[in-house]
């Protein structure tokens, strides 16, 4: 246990290092220098070793596997444009496996690892559970995917669509994937505050580069995303209260 909390000791300032770093790069200084391209795939890899970290035990190889799965679709998707479109990572987000970076791997395992626990504090009953999971989780896609394909160059989008350049496909498959992840993990995960808020640091992130950028459906959208995030919580404790 000891170790287990040194472990999380230093993950927090790290990740907070670098999401201080991104926010001051990207409001005040039009981004980070080019010899940095190291922090974005960092600071995805600390989200997702924190999201572990801070999740009980018995479910750490559960949200690992999510992780997995959620590499193993994207390599798919860029080999048979299925079933997001057809698209290209670029060398931003290095190591990369197969054409895809680890770090999108990481990316999944922490919104999936957010939306649960959202899930759980909102006391949304199956099967909406699954449903609302998986249109929680196309939310956040519009919000990081503008960004990701767009000003921060972490793919390309081979067919272009009506949302920032986004194909309407892209957001089915994000649907249908999440949809099944979270049937194949339906169990009821329990509560970690922590992981919470890692996931609200990331909406929290991506709305200000959108604001920085000027995308501001995008931001429109983390706004939203962050407004229900609250109501979630003061609905979770009025329930407690009894009110």
């Amino acid at each position: 246990m000891k170790a287990h909390n040194l472990i999380i000791m230093i993950l927090i300032p790290c990740y907070c290092l670098l999401w201080i770093g991104g926010i001051i790069s990207y409001l005040f200084i039009c981004g980070p220098p080019s010899d940095s391209r190291w922090t974005a795939p960092l600071f995805l890899c600390l989200a997702a070793a924190l999201a572990v970290a801070l999740t009980s035990p018995n479910y750490r190889l559960p949200l690992m596997a999510c992780g997995l799965i959620g590499l193993v679709v994207e390599i798919v998707g860029v080999r048979l444009g299925f079933p997001f479109g057809r698209y290209v990572y670029t060398q931003e987000l290095q190591p990369l496996v197969l054409g895809v970076p680890i770090a999108i791997g990481c990316a999944w395992l922490v919104l999936f690892a957010y939306v649960k626990q959202m899930l759980h504090f909102g006391g949304i009953p199956a099967p909406w559970q699954y449903l609302c999971g998986a249109s929680w989780m196309v939310s956040l896609d519009l919000l990081i995917d503008p960004l990701a394909s767009g000003p921060l160059g972490y793919w390309i989008w081979e067919e272009k669509g009506w949302y920032y350049g986004v194909p309407l496909t892209n957001f089915l498959g994000w649907f249908v994937v999440s949809l099944a992840l979270f049937l194949i993990f339906r169990n009821q995960w329990p509560r970690a505050t922590g992981v919470v808020h890692v996931g609200l640091s990331i909406v929290i992130f991506f709305s200000l580069i959108a604001l920085a950028r000027g995308l501001f459906g995008a931001l429109l959208t983390g706004i939203v995303l962050i407004l229900f995030h609250g109501w979630v919580f003061w609905r979770n404790r009025s329930r407690s209260n009894g009110l």
